[in-house]
C-alpha cells in the first residue's frame, strides 16, 4: 500500500514539474500592446507592425492601438507609407 502511495506521489510531482515547465515556456510569449503615434501625438490608423524575420504581423486600429504576440528579444518593425520605418526590440518594458 505504501509503495502505491509513493508511486502516485512521484507521478503527481513529475506531472506538476512538466506542467510548470510547459507554462514557463508558454509564458515567454506575451501580447505586446501599444499605440503608434505621429509627432503631434495623434494615433496612426492602419500602421503595420511586423516581428522581424517572421510572418507574424498586425495593423493598428482606428486610433493607433495594436496588440501582437512576441517574446523578449524579438524586433518589432513599425511602418506606414510616407513615414520613417522604426525597429524596436522587445524587452522587459
Amino acid at each position: 500500500m505504501r509503495k502505491n502511495y509513493q508511486r502516485n506521489v512521484s507521478k503527481f510531482m513529475l506531472t506538476m514539474v512538466l506542467s510548470l515547465m510547459m507554462l514557463i515556456t508558454y509564458a515567454q510569449n506575451r501580447n505586446i500592446t501599444g499605440r503608434v503615434t505621429d509627432s503631434s501625438g495623434g494615433g496612426i490608423p492602419s500602421a503595420g507592425i511586423l516581428i522581424k524575420g517572421t510572418k507574424t504581423s498586425t495593423i493598428t486600429d482606428g486610433v493607433g492601438h495594436f496588440s501582437i504576440p512576441a517574446k523578449k528579444g524579438d524586433i518589432l518593425v513599425f511602418s506606414f507609407i510616407g513615414l520613417v520605418t522604426k525597429e524596436v526590440a522587445v524587452g522587459d518594458q
